[in-house]
């Protein structure tokens, strides 16, 4: 077996982390590149393996990335964030705007060396139930095997989980939880200590003990299953998650507990409220264009009121959502166009237009914008 096939078997379990991830040398050299970035980008593994970093994306051939790489070497993970359209990389992968890269070091399965992983952190909120259910229950099995039958790999698999922003925890046979992350905890906003050894159903109200006791039996019988649950927090509120849980096995075959992974869509479901309540007002909207302002809303605002004098029909955001969740808001009232107005905009005094029913993207100027609407 080769080098190239040696990492992509050992490395394989990132294909089950429902965010986009690669691994390079220290010399920046792509040796592995999962399944949600292949997805995203349409970039397939076998195309991209092998390859530089930089020569693939000559965006990250700059000064500020090396020193950030150097800084990971000193054992000091970090978030790398870019700006709109700042990188031709992240404008690929990151289609809801939001570019923030995890960069750590990890160590290779023989320990004789230690690589780069970049793990991709995306807006959950634009990750759909049904996208989630169609690959989880095959993918975790998997994922439990690669847990069991590769010993030598457990810190390493932990440590690239603690990266996610996913949360995951083990029950017993008893349900009772032996093992939780870092992601885990912040869903639930209690420290490790104050959620290990105790029941799950004592983080359930009435209503969803009721789930999870049904959930409970498919376990029992050694079937995996998907299914959407409320967690209590500290102060009584409840966080809304989607659990993707299986059978956990020891090496006889044997079934000590469950495997569950943890996708937090409280944001998700608020949009989704707000969006239905809005639409009990609204029937449609006749708005020909939102503005989504990116720390520029003071300005956004004179501007928005300039294209209003023009006659335009301007819808602008002020509550401060994140790209994806805005761009989401606007198609769902049937608004054609958001225009995206950062520093950089300002600067050309031009405005960022994305037609949501081509997906088309192009950057115009402020004094022609009246003239181009009205042209489509």
């Amino acid at each position: 077996m080769n080098r190239k096939e040696t990492i992509s078997n050992r490395y394989e379990i990132l294909n089950y982390v429902n965010k986009g991830m690669f691994i390079t040398d220290q010399e920046l050299v792509i040796l592995f590149w999962n399944k949600d970035l292949e997805e995203k980008t349409g970039i397939l593994y076998k195309e991209i393996v092998g390859n530089s970093l930089i020569d693939q994306f000559p965006e990250f051939n700059n000064e500020s990335f090396k020193k950030k790489i150097l800084s990971v070497k000193k054992e000091r993970p970090l978030e790398l964030s870019f700006e709109n359209n700042d990188a031709v990389f992240s404008s690929v992968v990151c289609k809801n705007f939001q570019r923030i890269f995890h960069i750590s070091l990890i160590p290779s399965f023989d320990k004789s060396q230690e690589y780069l992983l970049f793990s991709l952190e995306r807006d959950e909120t634009n990750v759909s139930k049904d996208k989630m259910q169609k690959n989880t229950s095959q993918e975790i099995q998997v994922l439990n095997k690669e847990i069991q039958q590769i010993s030598e790999s457990k810190k390493i698999l932990e440590r690239i989980l603690s990266t996610s922003s996913e949360g995951f925890f083990i029950v017993d046979k008893n349900n009772k939880i032996v093992e939780v992350n870092n992601a885990m905890c912040k869903i639930l906003n209690r420290k490790e200590e104050n959620i290990l050894d105790k029941q799950l159903m004592g983080f359930l109200d009435k209503k969803n003990r009721k789930i999870l006791f049904q959930e409970l039996k498919k376990r029992k019988e050694g079937k995996s299953s998907v299914y959407e649950i409320e967690l209590l927090l500290p102060d009584f509120k409840s966080v809304f998650c989607i659990f993707h849980a299986v059978p956990h096995f020891d090496n006889t075959g044997t079934q000590i507990g469950s495997f569950v992974m943890v996708s937090d869509i409280t944001e998700h479901r608020n949009i989704e409220n707000e969006l239905n309540n809005y639409k009990k007002n609204l029937k449609s909207s006749n708005t020909e264009l939102y503005i989504i302002p990116i720390n520029t809303s003071d300005k956004c605002l004179k501007i928005a009121h300039s294209l209003r004098n023009q006659g335009l029909n301007i819808d602008i955001d002020l509550k401060g959502k994140r790209m994806g969740q805005a761009i989401i808001y606007a198609d769902s009232l049937g608004i054609p166009y958001v225009g995206i107005i950062g520093e950089d905009e300002l600067k050309e005094d031009s405005i960022t237009i994305k037609n949501l029913k081509t997906r088309e993207q192009k950057k115009i100027k402020i004094n022609k914008l009246y003239k181009y609407l009205k042209a489509k």
